[in-house]
């Protein structure tokens, strides 16, 4: 499910930073918990999990506000306006959609960090209708797509190298995160449900010139990282459970940060 909440700025500080994903992230876990505080418990320590791979299953786009209402100075988000919405997506069951609208509904929350804080409360819900899958579908990244592998440099230590969309690899890459995925959610091993994933349809068009988005994720702590993804515009074809998990879970990895979160266009809107 999709949902978008309406915010409305409290109070008169009025400055955000600009890497604020982490402290949403954390305050989904929080809203989540205070209603049901056994699955909140699960989803943080454990979540989806299939060959020892971790996946929590949804994902936040950028906060998003009206024209002429916002400015950056430097590191901050200065709004000039009261309101700007969120747009939340996650993989949950028909019967608990209803209940998750619920939690989240008049929720006071502040985002920031020790330099400064906005106050928010949610407003108004919006329930957003799922897409009609086409065989070639339009999307545009919400929030960056991050897709990272492993290399060792020369001391010897692992780290993470982040591609772009023009790496040989992206598309590959991208399709086995969502089969992983699917294996998590459905807690089945690929094949063995008697459910094709289409997977020799998978079909990767990048439409737009990739733009970098480097976020750090913790700031000021010792945990502090920099989590770079890619900001544009694609064609997909896919089985429509690969469709349905990118659209509704996120595309690439970190979702549950923050990265990968699609909008999707029908034929004929572009």
């Amino acid at each position: 499910m999709r949902f978008r909440l309406h915010l409305r700025r409290l109070g008169r500080f009025n400055q955000l930073p600009i890497n604020y994903q982490y402290e949403l992230s954390s305050w989904i876990y929080k809203t989540i918990q205070y209603a049901d505080p056994v699955f909140s418990d699960w989803l943080h320590k454990k979540g989806y999990v299939v060959k020892g791979k971790q996946f929590k299953l949804f994902t936040f786009a950028q906060l998003r506000f009206p024209n002429g209402t916002y400015m950056v100075e430097r590191d901050r988000i200065v709004m000039k306006g009261e309101h700007c919405h969120l747009d939340v997506s996650l993989c949950v069951a028909e019967a608990a959609q209803h209940f998750i609208l619920g939690i989240f509904k008049k929720q006071k929350f502040g985002l920031g960090d020790t330099k400064s804080q906005v106050d928010f409360e949610v407003g108004r819900i919006e329930r957003l209708p799922s897409p009609a899958w086409e065989e070639v579908n339009h999307f545009w990244a919400l929030s960056p797509i991050c897709v990272a592998r492993g290399e060792k440099g020369e001391d010897g230590k692992l780290r993470q190298q982040y591609l772009s969309p023009n790496d040989e690899n992206y598309a590959d890459m991208l399709q086995q995160n969502l089969i992983k995925k699917w294996m998590a959610f459905q807690g089945v091993e690929a094949g063995k449900s008697g459910m094709s994933l289409g997977t020799d349809a998978f079909i990767f068009n990048c439409l737009s010139s990739p733009r970098s988005k480097l976020v750090t994720i913790k700031v000021g702590t010792p945990q502090e990282t920099k989590v770079r993804g890619y900001l544009y515009e694609f064609e997909l074809s896919a089985s429509k459970e690969l469709l349905d998990l990118a659209y509704f879970c996120g595309l690439g990895e970190k979702n549950s940060q923050g990265f990968g979160c699609l909008g999707w266009r029908k034929r004929g809107d572009y």
